[in-house]
């Protein structure tokens, strides 16, 4: 992964980040050879949630891959699902990791109710209690994928055309947009 506060951008990094095998090949910089991140982590998703804590954010993903699509009928269509599939899991193991972590600490937090207030708030000043437990915040994830449309072709997402990517700007909006209004109370719910 590349960052901003520690390496100097360059194009070539931007070409790395689109060195999609095998469509396209390898970026070599500094001697090192890279291809799309996404095929490690195609979302930011574990970083965010490792270096800026859970801090009662609400982080929105946006998975690009369908998550339902029709069956593959040849082997071309079998290896394109399959890459759907291998970039969409990432986002989908990274959010079941948050839950789990996130039932640990519930359970620490009980076990703690039974240990004496003494030693119970010794122990929360130990550095390892400190860095895994932090302060009591959640994260909630919200996931945004949109749907696989049947007449969509199989590879759809090799094509940089202007008429695909506008395609996929317009399907991007609408589906982000039902599903922040279904995360919004609606006036009438919250009068109730």
């Amino acid at each position: 992964m590349f960052d901003s506060r520690t390496d100097n951008l360059t194009a070539e990094h931007i070409m790395a980040s689109g060195s999609l095998p095998p469509m396209f090949p390898w970026t070599t910089i500094d001697g090192r050879h890279y291809w799309d991140g996404g095929i490690i982590s195609n979302s930011p998703l574990e970083h965010v949630l490792n270096r800026s804590g859970a801090d009662n954010k609400q982080v929105f993903v946006v998975n690009l891959f369908p998550g339902e699509r029709p069956l593959p009928t040849n082997l071309s269509e079998v290896f394109t699902r399959r890459d759907e599939i291998i970039y969409g899991e990432r986002v989908r193991n990274d959010s079941q990791t948050l839950e789990l972590t996130q039932d640990f600490r519930a359970l620490v937090n009980e076990i703690m109710t039974t240990v004496a207030p003494e030693e119970a708030a010794r122990l929360r000043q130990r550095p390892r209690y400190v860095h895994l437990m932090g302060r009591e915040s959640t994260t909630s994830i919200v996931t945004i994928a949109r749907d696989g449309s049947a007449k969509e072709p199989f590879a759809a997402h090799y094509d940089f055309s202007v008429q695909a990517v506008s395609r996929q700007q317009r399907e991007g909006y609408l589906t982000a947009q039902r599903c922040l209004a279904s995360l919004t109370p609606r006036a009438e719910d919250a009068d109730a």
